[in-house]
């Protein structure tokens, strides 16, 4: 049976396809060719122990595409990706074959952002594979939030051309079903998240890092995730330090994003404040930075 040692659990936006790329690198450790294979993300397909095809055609509920935070599903919330999204690998047989190439000793990881954010993929992580390791990358809420949705402009898969319509829309779009990467506000509540994720998992199984330290020394965050993999240190790795980035998870911009309204970010930034401060409990850390809007160093 070949199976993840690790995870890369999110944030979407912040990083994770670096991390990807670069803990891929190393000759000890062995990425899924296919980024986001979302396996675990077909939650109540996999509480039925149907085939995950089979069930889709009978309408068994799957939480991934239903209320935010992998909550129980609704009737009608058949498993699917959104339009152009591809839609996640289902069969065991399927996932694990992802695996099966890995080099004998070699620690195995896949990343899929969405994970983070729902609950139901996390419980199902933590039933199949209780000691895996999870590696979480925290961003800025607003900018994360941003950068998602130039995202899915750039990729033809948001209608709305203004950001802040689309984050109005969110919570229509999510009782409609609407998947994960539509949910713009939903997955920058890393508070909630990670209280629920240390509900599974231990603390020493988790590494969180931020998306600022992995722009401005991703060498060191690198470094970092090495040593928490129990992997040898030291392997020249493919990042440098780099200034503002572009497109999220790429590593040179690419693209001439405007910059968001600051009157919008502020709105935006008092909805997440209580989730900052629950963030700031569960991880014994500081996040004030995210309560100011950042200077404009473009």
């Amino acid at each position: 049976m070949a199976l993840p040692d690790f995870f890369v659990i999110g944030a979407p936006d912040a990083g994770t396809e670096v991390l990807h790329e670069e803990l891929g690198r190393h000759r000890s450790v062995f990425m899924s060719e296919i980024p986001q294979p979302g396996y675990f993300l077909a939650g109540r397909i996999l509480e039925s122990g149907l085939d995950v095809t089979t069930a889709g055609r009978a309408g068994v509920v799957c939480s991934v595409w239903d209320k935010a935070g992998g909550s129980a599903g609704r009737p009608g919330c058949v498993a699917r990706a959104g339009p152009g999204e591809r839609s996640p690998v289902r069969r065991r047989s399927d996932y694990e074959a992802l695996f099966d190439a890995a080099p004998a000793g070699a620690v195995r990881g896949e990343s899929t952002p969405y994970y983070l954010a729902d609950f139901t993929a996390l419980r199902h992580i933590h039933e199949l594979l209780p000691y895996a390791k999870l590696i979480v990358v925290l961003r800025d809420p607003v900018e994360r939030a941003y950068a998602n949705w130039v995202r899915m402009r750039l990729a033809g898969l948001e209608d709305l051309d203004d950001f802040e319509r689309a984050v109005a829309a969110e919570a229509a779009r999510t009782a409609a079903c609407w998947p994960w990467p539509w949910r713009y506000l939903a997955l920058g509540r890393y508070g909630t998240q990670l209280q629920r994720l240390f509900t599974l998992f231990p603390r020493e199984q988790v590494l969180l890092t931020a998306h600022r330290d992995l722009i401005g020394d991703p060498a060191a965050v690198i470094r970092r995730a090495h040593g928490f993999l129990g992997v040898k240190l030291g392997v020249k790795l493919g990042v440098e330090r780099r200034g503002r980035p572009g497109p999220p998870g790429t590593s040179v911009p690419a693209f001439p994003a405007p910059r968001l309204d600051p009157a919008i970010g502020a709105r935006l930034r008092d909805g997440f404040r209580s989730d900052i401060a629950l963030l700031s409990d569960v991880t014994r850390r500081r996040f004030d930075e995210w309560l100011v809007e950042p200077a404009d160093d473009s």
